[in-house]
């Protein structure tokens, strides 16, 4: 039995781990030496701090010789090994799962702001469950206008957000010849594919205009 007195922290490690049947194994190593150890270029002597697998590293707790009998070996080496073939790297691991978490998180705010679902805009939540279907390896917004784009056209019941824009009224008729857009009042309106255009039309020509989204009171002032 392992009590605060004889357990041992281990620090400035690189920590191994796998999982097996519900259950964390972890071997702690010095770092950069699993690669060598992988290729045949360092003993095991030279990898592993301490000959012992471990419930967690960082609290110094190890397994005990029943949940041991999991992991594949007729020695301890031998198992350990099998950890350090078969496991991976904790911290890349949580650091990539972080990024990847943070990354679903910025799509999912990109994506509440260009669709909505049966005409009101979607949550956050509901954005994320969304995003975590598609692959979101490439920029945010890359990643999200192609969600928009197969939406929109598999699921009638989703559209893309319109944006109301405003310029002076002596460029209406030309705006509206040139791009897909709808009269509403004094503002025009239109999804954010077209937005991107007419703005490049009026920054073309110096002309300023206003700009926001349907559900926002407050519009932005481009110039």
């Amino acid at each position: 039995m392992f009590t605060p007195s004889n357990i041992k922290k281990l620090i400035n490690v690189t920590t191994i781990t796998l999982r097996k049947n519900s259950v964390t194994y972890e071997v702690p190593i010095y770092p950069n030496t699993l690669k060598p150890y992988l290729n045949n270029l360092l003993p095991l002597s030279s990898v592993v701090h301490t000959h012992c697998i471990y419930k967690s590293v960082s609290k110094g707790l190890l397994h005990n010789r029943e949940a041991l009998k999991a992991i594949p070996g007729d020695n301890m080496d031998q198992k350990i090994e099998h950890i350090l073939r078969n496991g991976h790297d904790k911290e890349e691991s949580t650091t990539r799962d972080h990024n990847t978490d943070k990354k679903i998180r910025s799509v999912s705010t990109y994506l509440m702001r260009r669709i909505r679902y049966q005409r009101r805009r979607i949550s956050l939540e509901e954005a994320m469950d969304i995003v975590r279907r598609y692959d979101v390896s490439r920029d945010v917004k890359v990643v999200a206008n192609s969600i928009v784009k197969d939406l929109t056209a598999r699921d009638a019941d989703y559209e893309r957000e319109k944006f109301r824009v405003r310029v002076s009224a002596k460029f209406w008729e030309e705006i509206r010849q040139a791009f897909d857009v709808e009269q509403a009042g004094d503002w025009m309106r239109m999804d954010g594919e077209v937005l991107r255009k007419v703005k490049a039309w009026c920054e073309e020509r110096s002309i300023g205009c206003e700009i926001g989204d349907e559900s926002e009171e407050e519009d932005e002032i481009i110039c």
